[in-house]
């Protein structure tokens, strides 16, 4: 039986060292993407704060919802993160697997 499965781990391996760095390289520009939202998010913390206290009620629903779109990107973005790191994960099982 191994035999058989020869053949598709000497394929998948390449395919592993590709999700791989590309894992790394997106782990690590989400670290980048994560500061620079929580940059997003404080300054539209001071534009809602600041649209509150002059009764822009319409400026506060628009800011909040470019909040919420900000904040839908990055859990997005970590669902994708999720989905490589379990690729990698099944693509060494398959590898390693006897």
């Amino acid at each position: 039986m191994w035999l058989i499965k020869l053949p598709f781990k000497l394929l998948a391996l390449p395919v592993l060292l590709v999700v791989c760095v590309f894992t790394i390289f997106y782990k690590l520009a989400l670290g980048v993407t994560g500061f620079a939202a929580g940059i997003i998010y404080l300054i539209f913390g001071v534009c809602i704060v600041i649209a509150l206290l002059q009764g822009y009620w319409v400026n506060v629903g628009i800011v909040f919802a470019a909040a919420c779109v900000v904040f839908l990107i990055t859990m997005t973005a970590e669902l994708v993160l999720m989905g490589l790191e379990a690729l990698s994960g099944l693509l060494s099982g398959f590898i390693f697997s006897r």
